[in-house]
C-alpha cells in the first residue's frame, strides 16, 4: 500500500506498519480458535462423563430408595 509520491524506505514503512496492525488480529484470531476448540473438547469430556455416570447415579438412586422403603417398613 504505498501513498502516492511515496519512495523508497517510506512506502516500505508504509506496508510494515500495515502489517504490525493485522497482525495482533491474526494472533488474536488463532488465540480465540485455540480457546474455543479447548472448551468444546472439555465439553464433550463432560458430555462423556455424564453419559457413563449417569446410569450408575440412577442405579445408586433406585438402592437408596429400597433401603428407605426398608427402613420405614420395618419402623412402621
Amino acid at each position: 500500500m504505498d501513498k502516492p509520491g511515496a519512495t523508497g524506505a517510506g512506502a516500505q514503512e508504509e506496508v510494515t506498519l500495515g502489517e504490525r496492525r493485522s497482525s495482533p488480529d491474526a494472533s488474536l484470531a488463532a488465540t480465540l480458535a485455540e480457546h474455543t476448540q479447548k472448551f468444546k473438547d472439555i465439553l464433550n469430556a463432560v458430555l462423556d462423563t455424564r453419559t457413563t455416570l449417569e446410569p450408575k447415579i440412577d442405579a445408586l438412586q433406585i438402592d437408596i430408595s429400597h433401603l428407605r422403603e426398608d427402613h420405614n417398613y420395618g419402623n412402621g
